[in-house]
């Protein structure tokens, strides 16, 4: 139990150590880079690049290896081999790769253009069938229907208009597509304030909370939550 207590504390320090990069990159409301390498306000769903990607890719890859192998275990479960899967706000690709192992049909898309070269990278390795795209959750470039499930992880916090996002998941979901979300869980979290239960900021948009239970990632410290969603 100590060891995991310890793998607890530091899968939080490393969450805040995040956070607070982007802050100090971006500020709290966050940017993004125009064409022309300006930074601009971005007042869509996702709402930060992050500086320092190679740290991050670093630190996270072996932090979070453990968490994204369940999170892909749980969409081969819910969605079944050969499933068409959307990867939103897929950082440098670890999900993504570990989706792609277990055959399904991957697509992973991050506002932040260094992210998804990386997660592009990763995927050629694994599946060429695969792919990375820059992308807003609030203007998803797929057809209708496009997926039999959608997976978010770590990113619903930074999403500068939920409703809207939910409105391009539900679009982009076959009929009885599901999406899972894991999100931070409500409380106070180090250099974010105070967060609602994440189930809560989907009430009133196009999906529908099917259910919502605490996730027992890092160790013995419940800091995350599991939502599943589906299209009205």
């Amino acid at each position: 139990m100590r060891f995991r207590t310890i793998v607890g504390l530091a899968g939080v320090g490393a969450l805040a150590v995040a956070a607070a990069r982007h802050l100090r990159s971006h500020g709290e409301t966050g940017h993004q880079h125009g064409a022309d390498g300006e930074h601009g306000h971005q007042p869509g769903g996702a709402s930060i690049l992050i500086e320092g990607v190679g740290v991050y890719d670093a630190v996270f890859t072996k932090l979070l290896a453990g968490f994204y192998r369940e999170v892909a275990e749980e969409a081969l479960e819910m969605a079944g081999p050969g499933a068409r899967v959307l990867d939103i706000g897929c950082g440098p690709g670890q999900l993504a790769v570990e989706l792609a192992q277990r055959g399904l049909r991957v697509i992973a898309t991050d506002l932040d253009p260094a992210m998804v070269e990386r997660a592009e990278i990763r995927l050629a390795a694994v599946d060429p069938a695969a792919d990375a795209v820059v992308a807003d959750v609030a203007a998803l470039p797929f057809d209708d229907g496009a997926f039999d499930l959608v997976v978010s992880t770590l990113s619903l916090h930074h999403w500068g208009d939920v409703p809207a996002g939910a409105r391009e998941i539900a679009r982009v979901l076959a009929p009885r597509g599901r999406a899972l979300v894991f999100d931070l869980d409500k409380g106070r979290m180090p250099f974010h304030g105070p967060l609602p239960e994440p189930s809560t900021r989907f009430h009133g948009t196009a999906l529908d909370v099917v259910t919502s239970d605490a996730w027992p990632w890092p160790g013995p410290l419940p800091i995350l939550r599991r939502v599943e969603l589906a299209a009205r």
